[in-house]
């Protein structure tokens, strides 16, 4: 029973210098889509975002600067009983791309979140019914990726529900001088503290992929998670026959790890 209706509207605007839309959606609480699926049904959910991205003048004192991201974004949900149940700003003062293709920005990101019912965000920890406002502050920076040597990290501070959060990824990629061998190692953790329990995670991501020729590939995808503690290999093999005609022979396992 109820509304088995769904509709949604966008606006875009993408361009070099600006680049701009506002969307806006309505599910209701029972519609039930015969194709895909609603994470969340029974929501209006409106997003907008404007960007203004210059580029400065070559003779000038940021000439250093092939172009930069000024972002200002802002989502909301509400229920269909117009009670909000998240809403996030986005402020990207700061997003610069170098002339060299290496790239560093900072973002603020005020949130609010509503929880109707207990919420367990990590093992152990349970996050009450309630109202929550909090900020973040996120930092990237990153190397470019025509580089051989490919450097990245992200880094979050601040507060988090009804305590704080600090997550970070750092990544490192490698390309050979031909381009036959890259590989790359990726690391996220996020350290919880809050009133409720504390909470580690983290994750290893481990790839490499072989290009025997133009046409062959031998690529390995290696993972390791702290939360459910397993280890996951993908293996694949992929051989184009023919331009738009592939063959991928796939290998996939996965091993849960005892404790220690």
């Amino acid at each position: 029973r109820g509304n088995h209706t769904g509709y949604g509207i966008k606006v875009d605007y993408p361009n070099d210098r600006w680049d701009c839309f506002v969307s806006f959606h309505k599910f209701g609480e029972a519609l039930e889509p015969a194709l895909g699926f609603i994470p969340r049904p029974g929501t209006h959910c409106t997003d907008w975002a404007c960007e203004f991205r210059p580029r400065p003048r070559k003779d000038g004192p940021f000439g250093w600067v092939r172009q930069q991201f000024m972002d200002h974004r802002f989502y909301r949900v509400t229920n269909h009983r117009g009670l909000v149940e998240s809403q996030r700003f986005s402020w990207v003062p700061v997003n610069v791309q170098m002339e060299s293709g290496d790239r560093f920005s900072v973002n603020w990101l005020p949130t609010l979140e509503n929880l109707p019912v207990p919420f367990e965000i990590a093992d152990g920890v349970t996050l009450p019914v309630g109202r929550y406002r909090f900020g973040r502050l996120i930092g990237e920076a990153e190397t470019s990726p025509n580089r051989r040597v490919q450097l990245g990290n992200t880094s979050g501070f601040g507060r988090f529900y009804s305590g704080t959060l600090y997550e970070q990824s750092n990544y490192v990629r490698y390309t050979s001088a031909n381009g036959g061998w890259q590989a790359g190692l990726n690391v996220q953790q996020n350290i919880g503290r809050l009133p409720e329990g504390r909470f580690v995670q983290r994750l290893w991501q481990f790839d490499t992929t072989y290009a025997v020729n133009s046409y062959t590939s031998l690529t390995s995808f290696l993972q390791y998670d702290s939360g459910s503690q397993t280890l996951g290999n993908n293996l694949r093999l992929r051989w184009t026959l023919t331009p738009g005609n592939d063959l991928f022979i796939v290998d996939r396992k996965s091993t849960r790890l005892n404790s220690s």
